[in-house]
């Protein structure tokens, strides 16, 4: 019996369709949400970060109709299924890099995109889509950390202000402060 024998084609087709039109209503949201707030704080409506968030919603509105171009055209669901939750990923880690890295408050799209992994590709898939999302979130904190990548925010690194094992440990168990309203020590 095939692997596939969980989804009935036209069932996952729909899902995938779902999951595209999530996307386009998110990157919605993000052009809406950052107009909004950069009129109601007095900024200029092409300024840093804005300008980055409103390209990163154009690349998720593109890649939209691509995924829709090739559910139509190809018939490999399994593959596009992957291909764009690995896509979301990178999107995810650029939303994080723009947002302030180590402090952004968008960390939380990494379960997101897990979550409607183990809805399309139940528990092999969202494994992968899981250690990929550690992966790119740990390679982004460590650059900023070792100085390779300019944080895309604050002028200062993170190497200056918080120690390396508090890093590791957030990066591996979170970090209780952020959630208890306790200061961070860069604070």
């Amino acid at each position: 019996m095939k692997n596939n024998h969980f989804h009935d084609n036209t069932d996952f087709s729909i899902q995938i369709k779902w999951i595209v039109l999530s996307r386009v209503v998110f990157a919605t949201i993000l052009i809406v949400s950052c107009l909004i707030f950069s009129s109601g704080e007095n900024l200029s409506f092409f300024s840093q970060p804005f300008l980055s968030l409103y390209n990163i919603a154009a690349c998720i509105l593109i890649f939209s109709i691509i995924y829709l171009i090739w559910l139509n055209k190809f018939k490999k669901e399994k593959v596009l299924a992957y291909l764009q939750t690995i896509v979301d990923t990178f999107i995810v880690t650029a939303i994080i890099f723009v947002t302030g890295s180590y402090d952004s408050m968008f960390t939380f799209l990494y379960l997101v995109v897990i979550i409607y992994t183990s809805m399309l590709l139940l528990q092999k898939g969202s494994l992968i889509i899981a250690t990929i999302s550690c992966i790119q979130y740990g390679i982004l904190i460590e650059l900023e950390y070792y100085k390779v990548i300019t944080p895309f925010l604050d002028k200062f690194y993170l190497a200056n202000s918080i120690d390396e094992s508090h890093i590791i440990y957030r990066f591996c168990c979170s970090n209780p402060q952020r959630y208890s309203g306790a200061s961070d020590k860069r604070r």
